[in-house]
C-alpha cells in the first residue's frame, strides 16, 4: 500500500489543531474506477486506497502514522522553503 523511494529522513510534521481540539492534516483524494485514492499532502509519494471514502480516510490515518513514526527509512516529504 505504501510506495517508498530514496530520500532524506525528516522529522514528523506538526499537524494543525482544529477549533474542536482535534489534529488535522491536508489530504488529496479522488474517485477512480469505483474506488477512492488519496495521499497526505505533505507526503505525495505515498498513496493509499479504499473502497469507500470512509475507508480511504482510515487508511490515510494509518499511512500518516506510519510515515511520521520514524520507523520507515528514507521518507520523502514536501515542505515550504522561505526565501528572503
Amino acid at each position: 500500500m505504501v510506495t517508498m523511494d530514496g530520500g532524506f529522513v525528516l522529522p514528523a510534521v506538526n499537524p494543525t489543531e482544529t477549533a474542536s481540539g482535534m489534529n488535522s492534516v491536508k489530504i488529496v483524494y479522488w474517485e477512480e474506477d469505483g474506488g477512492w485514492l488519496g495521499y497526505v499532502q505533505d507526503y505525495p509519494d505515498y498513496w493509499t486506497q479504499g473502497q469507500s471514502l470512509d475507508e480511504l480516510h482510515e487508511h490515510l490515518k494509518d499511512l500518516y502514522q506510519e510515515l511520521t513514526s520514524g520507523t520507515i527509512p528514507g521518507v520523502r516529504k514536501v515542505d515550504d522553503l522561505m526565501l528572503s
